[in-house]
């Protein structure tokens, strides 16, 4: 059985949240293999703490990957400041080859957006609707790396999921779990309220997850955090407002300032993304008219919802 096939059969996907096939990325042939450990959300740890501890295993995986897709240098970015999981990888990477190292990169927000590390490291824009391959890297969350390796050297399915779960609960922690559990007995591992009652959960993080008043959902290859606040926290309160009542907001407060576009992270990358020009269009219905790159590069990051408008 090839090593694809193996991680094929393994069920490898995206741990970071995507869920893409991790064998479907691996069957390109690419110029540096990337690993994702910038964790892009505030409040989860699980991409930190994983390369804390399994610093030799996702080494592993990264040689796995690189020689799937032939690549000539693989890189493990990471924030500067998660120094426990950098003294762990440099402790692995001590008698690796030079075409396998660490690059460091500030605490910003969204440093895990996949382009924005494809632009860190390569130097290169993913064009507007593409993929970090046109760039000619593959880009993999280093918990999906670990299971590369696992899939490959001992032919283990991915069974289990590492999950942060924080916010309104008594010990924030992060635990694994078995894929399927209800997120019930998570919350109340962590000393949260059994039920959901005045409470609501993110699913992943504050920025990009979704919201939920149901504690039975459950654990999934993808999910990454548990966020427990009150029902009538201002972040819940935005997140599950009728689009109705946005629209409304728009038309009434809106005024054009550009802030939004001039923070947003795919526009700085040259992609022509303007929220400001996407929220007049939802205003005054001239949505037909707008032209698709000012919208199709959006990865949801939330910046210009959460932080931008100054409205």
């Amino acid at each position: 059985m090839s090593k694809l096939d193996k991680i094929l059969a393994a069920g490898v996907v995206g741990a970071g949240g995507a869920g893409f096939p991790t064998h479907r990325k691996l069957a390109a042939k690419a110029d540096v293999i990337i690993a994702n450990g910038a964790e892009c959300e505030p409040l989860l740890r699980v991409d930190q703490q994983v390369m804390e501890r399994y610093a030799p295993r996702l080494v592993a995986g990264m040689r796995h990957a690189m020689e799937i897709t032939g690549a000539k240098r693989g890189v493990i970015c990471l924030k500067e400041k998660y120094s426990a999981a950098i003294a762990a990888l440099n402790k692995a990477l001590k008698d690796v080859e030079e075409d396998l190292a660490l690059q460091l990169v500030a605490n910003y927000y969204p440093a895990g957006d996949e382009q924005a590390l494809v632009y860190e490291v390569t130097g290169k824009v993913v064009p507007v609707g593409g993929i970090p391959i046109q760039a000619g890297a593959v880009v993999l969350n280093v918990s999906t790396l670990v299971h590369v390796a696992d899939a490959v050297e001992h032919e283990t399915p991915v069974t289990d999921k590492y999950v942060t779960v924080t916010g309104e609960v008594q010990r924030p922690l992060t635990v694994r779990v078995p894929i399927g559990t209800p997120i019930r007995k998570l919350i109340t591992y962590a000393g949260g309220p059994e039920e959901p009652g005045r409470y609501a959960a993110i699913l992943g993080g504050p920025a990009m997850g979704a919201v939920t008043t149901d504690w039975d959902p459950p654990v999934t290859k993808t999910l990454g955090g548990i966020i427990i606040l009150p029902r009538d926290h201002s972040l819940i309160r935005k997140k599950t407002a009728p689009l109705e009542r946005q629209i409304k907001l728009s038309r009434s407060v809106c005024c054009q300032c550009n802030q939004c576009t001039m923070l947003c992270p795919r526009n700085i990358l040259g992609l022509g993304t303007a929220p400001h020009k996407a929220m007049r269009a939802l205003a005054y219905g001239t949505g037909a008219g707008l032209p698709p790159e000012q919208i199709i590069s959006c990865c949801e990051c939330g910046i210009c919802t959460y932080h931008a408008c100054n409205m």
